[in-house]
């Protein structure tokens, strides 16, 4: 509440805020994770995704974090006021569309990359499409000029940036000593139609992969008349179906070819088992135990798909031994507890993400990776790791506001072009009336 408190105090007394105290949340007011459905009062997805404006999943959370984001300036704007009719004014415009909405989210957010692989699969396949998409432009100077633009505008977004976590905040400064490499790079390198996997090329050998993301980012940023196109793809059909009558051969070459990572990993030393999930009974959200530690590993949740892929491919030789004509009924009349995996198996055979390809018991998981990876496709920005366990970030910073939709004379840059935001003008915003 800093930050509100600090900006109400400015507006009753007839003054904008001081623009680089803004630089240090981005926002008015935080909320909790944006996970599920039944967050802000929300109905369940079934029953949403037959409107046109919510089909897709999560665009009903996201439209009410972005009211909310619009009714925090609203708010204080109100209490302003009514502090001192006489002297209050309302917030800048570049300073409410700098404003963005605070997020705080947790490990109860990780269980569903976990527990939607179809989902997460589809995304990420649209991700790499549209960078693919992307890529495969043959760039005009004009196409450049842009893409140097965006690095400009990303270095002056890290450089605004503030970031309390040690390893986030050197990430940062490295991306933002880097983008003057990539800069030089875009400067010098010859117009050539395959510029763009040239420079991916270059940057895989000379950058961090920090940075390499977020060239992928700005190349995407780069062509939004294409991209915006795969929007539609964004939601799945998900449903593990089981295949009763596949071949047990079949299963086992399906382990072998898609799920080697998980199959061949080592789970018997300490490391390897060193976390359990487990829901909490007080607040019935996930939380990691140490195991042989700390009580409830009797409760774990089934998060760990590697570990239990490669019980079932232990299971799966040991039948075929001895049946080498059997199905996958076969092994599920044996062995019953292997039904939920199986099914997950044989439906992610046919997709080409989905799964974390790691050991969610290993001792050197970081959940704050599946947290990072969850939020970045909600187009999460300044994200701030809070430890190894939840996560600070902003959504909608920079990102036009009601009243620039009904604003017929509002810049299409407006809407289209505002990630990686950049502090306001303070010169600007302090002597508006």
């Amino acid at each position: 509440m800093r930050a509100f408190a600090t900006v109400l105090t400015a507006l009753a007394a007839g003054q904008q805020p001081d623009i680089d105290y803004l630089k240090q949340a981005g926002y008015l007011y935080r909320t909790t994770a944006v996970y599920g459905n039944g967050k802000f009062g929300i109905a369940d997805f079934d029953r949403l995704k037959g409107y046109q404006d919510f089909w897709q999943p999560f665009s009903a959370q996201m439209a009410a974090v972005y009211m909310l984001r619009e009714f925090s300036v609203d708010q204080v704007e109100h209490i302003a006021r009514q502090a001192d009719p006489d002297r209050a004014v309302a917030l800048h415009p570049d300073a409410r569309r700098y404003l963005g909405i605070g997020n705080s989210t947790g490990l109860g957010m990780a269980p569903f990359l976990i527990n939607h692989p179809q989902l997460i699969s589809q995304w990420i396949w649209v991700r790499e499409r549209a960078l693919a998409v992307a890529v495969a432009q043959a760039p005009t100077e004009h196409d450049r000029d842009r893409m140097l633009a965006l690095c400009h505008r990303a270095a002056a977004y890290l450089a605004d940036s503030h970031v309390e976590d040690a390893p986030q905040r050197e990430r940062n400064s490295e991306a933002h000593e880097e983008l003057t490499q990539v800069i030089g790079w875009l400067e010098q390198v010859p117009l050539d139609e395959a510029l763009w996997q040239q420079l991916l090329n270059w940057a895989q050998t000379h950058l961090s992969l920090e940075t390499q993301e977020l060239i992928n980012t700005l190349l995407i940023e780069l062509y939004p008349e294409l991209v915006d196109a795969l929007n539609d793809p964004m939601g799945a059909d998900e449903n593990l179906d089981l295949t009763p009558d596949m071949p047990l051969i079949q299963l086992k070459q399906i382990l072998e070819t898609r799920f080697d990572w998980a199959i061949d990993a080592d789970y018997e030393c300490e490391d390897a088992r060193y976390w359990f999930w487990y829901q909490s009974a007080e607040k019935e959200e996930p939380r990691l135990g140490v195991r042989g530690q700390e009580l409830g590993e009797e409760k774990e949740l089934g998060l760990a798909i590697a570990p239990t892929a490669q019980r079932v491919y232990r299971d799966v030789v040991e039948l075929l031994d001895t049946q080498p004509r059997a199905l996958t009924i076969d092994l599920l009349m044996v062995s019953p507890e292997h039904m939920r995996v199986v099914r997950r198996i044989q439906t992610m055979a046919a997709t080409v993400y989905g799964e974390i390809r790691a050991n969610l018991w290993h001792r050197d998981m970081k959940p704050m990776h599946l947290l990072r990876a969850k939020l970045s496709f909600l187009g999460a920005h300044r994200f701030d790791p809070k430890g190894d366990r939840w996560v600070r970030v902003t959504f909608f910073q920079g990102a036009p506001l009601l009243s620039d939709f009904e604003d017929s004379a509002a810049s299409p840059q407006v809407f289209d072009d505002w990630s990686f935001p950049v502090a306001p003008c303070a010169e600007r915003v302090s002597a508006s009336p």
